[in-house]
């Protein structure tokens, strides 16, 4: 995995029970091969070698001479579910490996993608972040009407009913701009179609975690292109924290992006 723009090396494995993520790599390893030892538990299933782009062509991933043996591997990797993220929670994207959102791997159709200028295309996007310098968006580019790209988090939240606030910034600027959905435990909260201008906007709004549901709650941002590469949509600064929004509101200007 070797490149400036490297983008993502998943191993999962398929069966009945679901998917689980055996082996993930995000990092440029240097221009090196390395050797990886993975301990598969007992199931009929399948594994699944999953490579995923980053944001431009500097980032090829290759992998090669895979082996499938009996017993457990001498220095196999343990594998371990990973703790659910607690409250407050901030992703400014700045260092995305702090974030709590991550691409969906397998279920929507490309990836959310992390920049610090102006998107490539002209008449879409922002220019600049709407705090700090990187941002996330969906280059709508060389993408089909109705493209989905996924982000999502899991949110450890042990009391039902409990308020959460959940503030972000968006920008939706293009004469094809698609859809963006906010959910959280599968319930639509935020949903806004269409271009919002040339300028970041900012969503505030009060989450409640459904009863009956586990400890743990899902929230994802899912971006839908339209019509035209001419719909660029981008978020940025999301945070959780508990309790009730102070003023809660969908919309207002945040900042201008020209």
């Amino acid at each position: 995995m070797y490149g400036s723009s490297i983008g993502s090396l998943y191993v999962n494995l398929t069966s009945t029970n679901g998917s689980q993520t055996l082996f993930s790599q995000n990092d440029n390893t240097g221009d090196s091969w390395f050797v990886t030892s993975i301990s598969i538990p007992a199931s009929n299933g399948e594994i699944q070698f999953i490579g995923v782009r980053g944001n431009s062509y500097r980032g090829d991933i290759a992998i090669d001479d895979v082996q499938f043996l009996d017993g457990v591997c001498s220095t196999a990797i343990p594998i371990t579910t990973p703790s659910p993220n607690t409250l407050p929670l901030n992703c400014t994207f700045e260092d995305t490996t702090a974030c709590f959102l991550k691409d969906v791997v397998g279920s929507d159709d490309f990836d959310w993608t992390i920049r610090s200028s102006s998107t490539p295309t002209s008449g879409t996007g922002p220019t600049s972040a709407a705090e700090g310098t990187k941002y996330a968006y969906i280059e709508t580019s060389g993408k089909q009407l109705g493209s989905k790209a996924i982000l999502e988090g899991s949110v450890s939240v042990p009391v039902a009913d409990s308020p959460i606030c959940l503030t972000f910034d968006y920008h939706m600027y293009g004469a094809s701009t698609g859809t963006l959905e906010v959910s959280f435990d599968d319930m639509i909260y935020f949903y806004e179609s269409g271009d919002k201008g040339n300028q970041w906007n900012k969503a505030k709004l009060i989450l409640h975690k459904c009863p009956g549901n586990s400890d743990v709650s899902k929230i994802t941002f899912i971006g839908t292109r339209g019509s035209s590469y001419k719909g660029d949509i981008a978020i940025d600064n999301v945070q959780l924290t508990d309790g009730l929004c102070e003023k809660p509101f969908q919309n207002g200007v945040t900042k201008n992006a020209g």
